[in-house]
């Protein structure tokens, strides 16, 4: 049992699902940065995914709970939520519990129709008919009005820099001006955050940021992702699908843009990672390669 998770705190949860008896096995799950995430297996109830915050704000999880619930309904891959706990009663801050999806996340070394699949989801994500009035935390601002960069000091403005910041600029102040075509977004759609099973899309997980906005703004950050990880050729057959699936994508090289500088100044944080068996590994030096080869060609669209 992780040491972390006190047992009078499992024994809660274990109350909240209506579970008979206690927590028969625990198991810590990689990735997120937020938070930290456990798969929970109780009598009676099955495996669940269990998520806390250290921040001791509730909105983190009466937020993700509300965008769960909303993705869920509609028949999106998502986790379906099960119990909150935005005081902090169980663990001592804000907590989630929601069901357990198969799958897990795959980093394949080369494209192939799993990129398809990826768009196609995405394609399906903002085609969810938004309630009227919107739910409050779909109504959060999204990164095209809200997102800032970080200061000189630690995001030098270097020639590449600049010229993605006047995109950037120009980009938030359109949409400050006025909202256009609104979808449903994940905020978040990227390979760390779909789960497959033999070959098959799954599950999309992490709903944390969902809102509404601009569709271009998910796709965007879809091919930064993909360039990280399998070059612009695949970031390319991701828009294709996209657009085969879902029509076309108006304003992509300036969304592109934002993405693009929001991931730049966290280079020194990456890790190598290595691809499926028998792919490359991917190091710091490689993914900063290619993202400014793309930021380079990004400018030269817009």
């Amino acid at each position: 049992m992780a040491s972390d998770l006190a047992a009078q705190g499992l024994a809660r949860v274990g109350q909240a699902l209506g579970s008979g008896g206690g927590v028969e096995a625990v198991r810590r799950l990689t990735g997120g940065s937020q938070a930290v995430s456990h798969a929970l297996l109780f009598e009676r109830v099955g495996w669940v995914v269990l998520k806390r915050w250290p921040s001791r704000e509730p909105a983190v999880a009466t937020g993700e709970f509300a965008r769960l619930r909303f993705a869920s309904r509609r028949g999106l891959p998502a986790p379906r939520p099960l119990a909150v706990d935005p005081d902090g009663d169980w663990f001592g801050g804000p907590a989630l519990v929601m069901t357990h999806l198969a799958g897990q996340v795959v980093l394949r070394a080369a494209p192939g129709p799993w990129i398809a699949q990826s768009a196609e989801t995405l394609v399906r994500i903002h085609g969810t008919p938004l309630p009227t009035p919107l739910e409050p935390a779909l109504a959060v601002p999204h990164a095209g009005i809200a997102w800032t960069p970080l200061p000189p000091e630690r995001f030098p403005r270097t020639p590449r820099v600049r010229r993605l910041l006047a995109a950037v600029d120009r980009l938030q102040d359109d949409h400050r001006a006025g909202p256009g075509p609104q979808v449903f977004l994940h905020h978040d759609f990227r390979q760390h955050n779909v789960l497959w099973q033999r070959e098959r899309l799954t599950g999309v997980v992490d709903w944390h940021d969902a809102r509404v906005g601009p569709a271009a703004s998910d796709v965007a950050y879809a091919t930064v992702d993909l360039v990280r990880t399998n070059g612009t050729r695949a970031a390319d057959r991701f828009v294709a699908a996209y657009e085969a699936a879902g029509g076309a994508v108006d304003d992509l090289p300036r969304w592109q843009a934002l993405w693009l500088a929001s991931q730049l100044p966290w280079m020194h944080r990456w890790t190598t990672v290595r691809l499926e068996p028998g792919g490359r590994t991917l190091t710091r030096a490689l993914v900063t390669r290619r993202l400014r080869a793309f930021a380079d060609r990004v400018i030269a669209r817009l």
